[in-house]
């Protein structure tokens, strides 16, 4: 009797923590879908189809029954921009078709995670997001190792994935842009330089990881025009991602007439190796004291048993063992 009142009593625990564990930060899936991401409140329907979010296949986005359960939502990035392009290196811009699952509902590490070579993010237009950092380690975007971007400050790789190291100001955000701008392998959603109230946000307001706590209690990354420029790090776990380039197109194009000797250095590597790039400007932020109110407890990244999971089994065991004293 005791048993089946403390098998009882565990399952009402653990669903009551499970529904206190969805109230933490970051962009839940009918956000994503309904009103966050631009121009696509007219989308609605049954969550588990694909959903087109800016009607031109560009950025798709899918949950399926079990994703619901396990708080997961499925991205399509196109990986091609909506705008030309210019032959500024010898690559070309080819489509990528970058799939990863993100969390609805991201969870902020107890320590930052470095970011990776490749990408760390995508737009809301399906362009990928580099680190600040070239090949060798120096930063692709000022000083003597920047590297050469076109007109709307992106350009190919050589694996043919068109990409920007920093705020696509010129042609993609332009002016004062209040809405996400994209979203991080982490899950976090990417702002762009401005707050909510449309004043620029100021270095010293960002974090290591080049985010703050919005308005809204909520962790967001921010894009500007100082060093790191996108991320200074991952504030949460990043996903791992696939693509499935086409490949059936050329990588490089083909030398053409007047092209000469080829350049020391082909613009637009894969990004730097695997490291920090913290945003250098502290502030009452910068070592992550004060947690975003929307925001569930840090986790630990070492995988050995999340804190939460073992309050919920300290929880479990001490309902069993008054059950079984006092026999409730």
């Amino acid at each position: 009797m005791a048993f089946g009142r403390c098998f009882k009593l565990a399952i009402l625990v653990w669903f009551g923590v499970l529904l206190l564990s969805n109230t933490s930060e970051g962009l839940t899936y009918e956000e994503l879908v309904n009103g966050v991401i631009d121009e696509v409140s007219q989308i609605r329907g049954d969550p588990v189809i694909p959903h087109d979010v800016r009607g031109d296949g560009n950025v798709t986005v899918a949950q399926t029954e079990a994703q619901k359960i396990q708080g997961m939502v499925s991205f399509v990035f196109k990986g091609l921009p909506n705008h030309d392009t210019m032959m500024i290196n010898p690559n070309q811009a080819i489509q990528q078709d970058f799939e990863v699952d993100l969390p609805e509902y991201p969870t902020p590490l107890i320590k930052e995670e470095c970011l990776t070579g490749g990408p760390i993010g995508w737009t809301i237009h399906g362009v990928a997001l580099f680190n600040p950092f070239n090949i060798e380690g120096s930063n692709a975007v000022e000083g003597d190792m920047a590297e050469e971007f076109d007109d709307c400050q992106g350009h190919p790789d050589m694996t043919g994935t068109y990409h920007y190291h920093q705020l696509p100001d010129a042609c993609v955000f332009p002016g004062v842009d209040t809405s996400v701008h994209g979203i991080a392998r982490d899950g976090f959603p990417i702002y762009g330089p401005y707050k909510e109230d449309g004043t620029l946000v100021q270095e010293s307001e960002l974090d290591k990881c080049h985010g703050r706590c919005g308005e809204d209690g909520k962790y967001r990354y921010h894009m500007t025009k100082v060093y790191p420029y996108i991320l200074g790090c991952f504030r949460g776990t990043p996903m791992q991602f696939t693509t499935k380039t086409d490949s059936t197109m050329p990588r490089q194009r083909p030398p053409q007439d007047g092209d000469g000797a080829p350049p020391p250095r082909d613009g637009g590597g894969p990004g730097g190796p695997n490291q920090c790039a913290y945003n250098t400007v502290e502030g009452p932020n910068y070592e992550f004291h004060q947690s975003c109110p929307a925001q569930v407890q840090p986790t630990d990244p070492s995988g050995n048993g999340s804190g939460r999971h073992q309050a919920v089994f300290l929880l479990i065991a001490i309902t069993c063992v008054l059950t079984w004293l006092y026999g409730y």
